[in-house]
């Protein structure tokens, strides 16, 4: 039979999601290459892998770890898909990283990061063949402030009361658009609070916001 080993491009996997993602695909065999800022050694993302799977019950040997490659660039560095080629035949994206204020004074930053650096990524990595399928982790508050259930489309007249949101929103609309014109297909997933993991109750230690509260 036959075992599915995925070959992942990731962002923010220094971040609780990306750091649980990939550890989640070392452990089912697959390899990583995760795209960071500051972090040339890589020291930083393959500690934060490492407590990732620790907190889910996983033991990664020497080896599993060199299954992890760290590009040390920012989001809109066009070489960023020659490189992850050469590692890898076939791959999917999946963009974890975000500006996470929700301050009105921070607007400038969060859509800079938030959405021109989620299409620059998304632009640079439709030029690849290698790459199958462009993930981005975006939030179920697209739907809006006050929404019971965020539906699985478009969210074309949500009101969204922060930063975070309108940049959020704004980088879905922008890759919907996009996606119509390229090659490279995109899926959207929408967390909403996440405090940690359900069976280990592993939360990453993060103090930020809500997270820390609950």
């Amino acid at each position: 039979m036959n075992v599915f080993k995925p070959n992942v491009v990731i962002t923010g996997a220094t971040g609780f999601l990306g750091s649980s993602l990939a550890a989640k695909v070392l452990h089912i065999g697959g390899s990583v290459i995760a795209i960071t800022r500051n972090d040339k050694n890589g020291q930083r993302t393959r500690q934060a892998i490492l407590s990732a799977a620790c907190g889910f019950g996983f033991t990664f040997s020497t080896e599993d770890m060199q299954r992890v490659n760290v590009i040390d660039s920012n989001l809109v560095e066009p070489t960023i898909p020659g490189l992850c080629d050469i590692l890898f035949e076939q791959y999917t994206v999946w963009h974890c990283a975000a500006e996470m204020t929700y301050s009105a004074s921070k607007l400038a930053q969060s859509l800079n990061t938030n959405l021109i650096g989620t299409q620059s990524l998304y632009q640079n990595f439709s030029r690849s063949d290698a790459c199958q399928r462009f993930y981005y982790v975006s939030t179920a508050y697209t739907a809006g402030f006050d929404v019971d259930i965020a539906q699985e489309s478009l969210h074309l007249q949500p009101l969204l009361i922060n930063t975070y949101q309108m940049s959020k929103w704004a980088a879905e609309m922008s890759l919907s658009v996009a996606a119509q014109k390229s090659k490279l297909p995109v899926t959207l997933f929408r967390p909403s609070i996440i405090c940690g993991h359900d069976k280990t109750g592993w939360d990453g230690g993060s103090k930020f916001g809500l997270y820390g509260v609950l």
